[in-house]
């Protein structure tokens, strides 16, 4: 189902408990932001709202992530990268958080230099609560390209299917 906004505007008077809600094109699903602490943006008190890290979760952690098992549940990914290949037609992307944060241990572990850190790699957004207004707002994703493993080619015989980091993205 898609809720919510496209991220930039959103209602006033918002209240902490408010389950904020986007939908984002680059993960192909809505994400509801929950509150996560108070900030101040150039002199105005604002409300840093952050996505759960159950968005990127397994089955297991998060049923609603079943249509991201790709081309059928057998082929489900661990915790912290979804396969969004059916919505970027039919492209080998996965997406996770900047070097893996909030992922399973394996994805971290089979690139060489990943250091995932929650104020580098994390997704908010601040909204001053009275006008609902996004005065500061840092959208981290990394797009991984799926390589699977090929039997008798020694470059992917030890290949972690979604260790394959193409870019990541900081809006």
């Amino acid at each position: 189902m898609i809720n919510g906004t496209d991220g930039s505007l959103f209602p006033p008077f918002v209240d902490k408990s408010d389950n904020i809600e986007i939908f984002s094109t680059d993960i192909c699903r809505s994400i509801g932001l929950k509150y996560e602490k108070e900030r101040t943006v150039k002199g105005i008190d604002v409300w840093r709202f952050i996505p759960p890290s159950l968005v990127f979760g397994n089955i297991a952690e998060n049923p609603d992530n079943i249509g991201f098992c790709t081309p059928d549940t057998d082929h489900c990914l661990g915790s912290g990268v979804l396969n969004i290949s059916l919505c970027k037609f039919g492209a080998p992307v996965i997406v996770s958080q900047p070097h893996f944060y909030q992922g399973d241990r394996s994805y971290i572990n089979g690139v060489i230099g990943l250091h995932p850190d929650k104020e580098t790699h994390q997704t908010y957004i601040d909204l001053e609560p009275m006008t609902g207004a996004a005065l500061n707002v840092a959208k981290r994703l990394q797009l991984n390209l799926a390589v699977m493993n090929v039997s008798n080619f020694v470059a992917t015989e030890k290949n972690n299917q979604a260790a394959n980091t193409s870019f990541t993205l900081a809006e």
